[in-house]
């Protein structure tokens, strides 16, 4: 009776686990080999979907893709799950992973030791051969994962920080071009949808949608990785020598408009960006606003030939008198040309002339020089300068800004007046941007020279351009400017910075801009030193600067010396 009951329970129990080991296997086989689930609709299996990162556009010089100055670069992060790390091993573990210098060794142990979390990251690699290791090596294979990720890369460092400009870990642009040019730099995910496996994994026969990425346009930039290297230099050596607390320097095509070069000091690394001090992020080149000095006489003398109430060798007075009830500091006596003044930065020449072209005169060619407003450039930061309307100017502000105070400008401003005297009296829009380029190519969005207006005609550009070039010549403030071989076409200037109720008395801008070759100028160069000591005259400070940089310019770019006929004919006075 007992045999028999138990041979009863003992077949149920059979068939009982039989068919539970039936259902197991059929689930198994519906979940990892056809990837279903249950679900309230048993036809639906589990969604698969994966993300295709799209890789962010390059940044490149006027050299094209040879010259990178900002790229996106593919490697793949490291972590370890110290909960699958088998009891004993930690220290194997931790010597296979160490025997690769590419991990800091603190970091690991902290990773393999750790006593909660699965995932613990040690590095990034972009070694395949590291990679491929980790995954098949025995003791790493289990504990030890990989993710893909990109990695935005600044090849040049700090060089040309402020107008590459930075993105974060995120992938946030912040800054520069990488800010102003997201739009285009930006491109398109993709994504796989489909359906999984019990292991999330995807069942490719069962893929329903694939979307391919599309990756970010690549953008070209006017600028010279070579000639910022010359600048780069020549600033912080300037900057050393004359213990300045901040310094810009701006290379111009006058022709073309095009930057070639713009830099300032402090500067940052974007790879430190959010340790930077935030002053070292301002681009000074174009977001400063200062009072230029003496070298925005240009503007005062152009206006003063280009009305005709003036020639190269018109007489005017300079002995003391009083403007608007005081008395005007200067270096220069008795009746001097046009020329000379121009030669020997006369405050009162400039002032004279300043009053004979009267309020609303000056304002008009200070709007067509653009000052008062901002260039447009593709920069982040650019500011307008501060200019108040001529029905607000005394007789004193009149003369005050015709010697360059009075007034704030910022570099880019200033460079453009230059080049504008330069290229004839064409004054064309500055760029930094050259061209954008889709992953296939094709162009999308394309800079080209567009001159902007005429402020003066062509004689009063070669009359002012001869005038400029006595300034390096002996007798001249700038003599510390020249460039051997070579004419050069600028002014100095020297300003008391503006503080709150006045005037500094211990700090000034030093300034020289400039251009040459004066027969067929090339490039237009600003230098600006804020707070130099002990030294501070433009003269002194910027122009040693302008002449390292004009002089290795002129040798890369291999400038030809000034032509003599050419010369004689441009600086000769009209």
């Amino acid at each position: 009776m007992h045999a028999a009951r138990y041979k009863f329970w003992i077949i149920v129990f059979g068939l009982s686990a039989t068919l539970m080991f039936a259902a197991v296997g059929s689930r198994l086989y519906d979940i990892q080999i056809r990837g279903n689930i249950v679900t309230d609709d048993p036809t639906k299996g589990m969604e698969y979907r994966e993300v295709l990162p799209a890789r962010r556009g390059g940044i490149y010089d006027r050299g094209g893709k040879s010259h990178p100055l900002a790229m996106s670069v593919p490697l793949w992060k490291i972590f370890v799950d110290p909960g699958m790390i088998e009891d004993g091993r930690h220290g194997d573990v931790m010597r296979e992973i160490c025997k690769y210098s590419a991990f800091d060794e603190s970091k690991v142990l902290a990773a393999v030791m750790a006593e909660k979390g699965r995932y613990h990251p040690i590095g990034e690699t972009i070694d395949r051969l590291i990679v491929d290791d980790f995954a098949t090596n025995s003791v790493l294979k289990r504990c030890v994962g990989k993710e893909k990720i990109t990695r935005r890369n600044y090849p040049l460092g700090s060089q040309m920080s402020h107008v590459v400009g930075v993105v974060n870990s995120a992938g946030e642009a912040l800054d520069g071009i990488e800010k102003v040019m997201d739009e285009y730099l930006t491109g398109t995910n993709g994504y796989i949808r489909g359906v999984a496996s019990a292991k999330r994994r995807e069942i490719v026969a069962k893929r329903e949608e694939h979307v391919p990425a599309v990756d970010g346009c690549d953008v070209f930039l006017t600028l010279d990785q070579n000639i910022q290297y010359i600048v780069e230099n020549a600033l912080d050596e300037a900057m050393t020598n004359f213990n300045a607390r901040a310094g810009w320097v701006i290379v111009q095509n006058p022709r073309t408009g095009e930057i070639l070069a713009m830099a300032s000091r402090p500067n940052f690394d974007p790879r430190n960006y959010g340790r930077s001090d935030p002053e070292s992020r301002w681009n000074r080149a174009i977001f400063t606003n200062y009072e230029p000095g003496s070298v925005m006489k240009a503007l005062t003398f152009s206006a003063g030939l280009n009305e005709g109430l003036f020639k190269t060798n018109s007489l005017i007075n300079c002995d003391p008198v009083l403007y608007a009830g005081r008395p005007l500091q200067d270096h220069v006596r008795g009746d001097i040309t046009t020329t000379m003044a121009v030669q020997k930065s006369s405050n009162r020449a400039s002032s004279r002339i300043a009053m004979a072209l009267g309020r609303q005169r000056m304002e008009d060619y200070l709007g067509k020089f653009g000052f008062g407003k901002k260039t447009g450039i593709q920069l982040m930061g650019e500011s307008t300068g501060i200019q108040d309307p001529a029905k607000k100017w005394g007789d004193l502000r009149l003369i005050r800004i015709g010697i360059g105070q009075g007034i704030s400008v910022t570099g880019l401003q200033l460079v453009s007046l230059y080049s504008t005297i330069a290229n004839g009296g064409n004054m064309m829009r500055p760029y930094v941007v050259s061209q954008v380029l889709d992953p296939n190519g094709a162009i999308v969005f394309e800079n080209t020279p567009v001159r902007i207006s005429a402020p003066i005609s062509e004689k009063t550009a070669r009359d002012m351009a001869f005038m400029l070039g006595t300034v390096p010549e002996a007798g001249g403030t700038g003599r510390r400017a020249k460039i051997p071989g070579y004419r050069v076409a600028g002014k100095t200037g020297t300003a008391q910075m503006a503080i709150p109720g006045g005037y500094s008395s211990t700090d000034y801008i030093g300034s020289f801009c400039g251009f040459f070759p004066v027969s067929n100028p090339q490039v237009t160069i600003l230098v600006s030193l804020e707070a130099p000591r002990p030294n501070y005259h433009g003269g002194t400070v910027a122009a040693p600067v302008f002449s390292k940089i004009g002089s290795a310019i002129a040798s890369y770019l291999e400038i030809p010396p000034d032509d003599p006929e050419a010369l004689t004919y441009a600086t000769r006075p009209f």
